[in-house]
């Protein structure tokens, strides 16, 4: 599983647009996503990077873009 690197500021920025814009919650994108509640806070923190399979099950369920000007890195980079 690979990860995707944002630039500075723009991981929380797409984060807070999935919450806003379809109103869901944290818990929500956890459980999607498999992942604890505090995972998805720590990526909104941009404290750690966002797995490829995360971004692309929030893409494909809340029917939003894939973010631009991403970088994909593997695990262990």
């Amino acid at each position: 599983m690979s990860r995707i690197i944002f630039p500075v500021g723009k991981q929380n920025d797409w984060i807070e647009t999935v919450l806003k814009r379809k109103k869901t919650s944290i818990s929500q994108i956890a459980k999607l996503c498999k992942v604890s509640e505090r995972t998805v806070r720590d990526w909104r923190r941009e404290k750690n990077t966002i797995s490829k399979d995360a971004v692309l099950k929030m893409c494909r369920y809340f029917n939003i873009a894939k973010p631009h000007k991403i970088e994909e890195v593997p695990d262990y980079w």
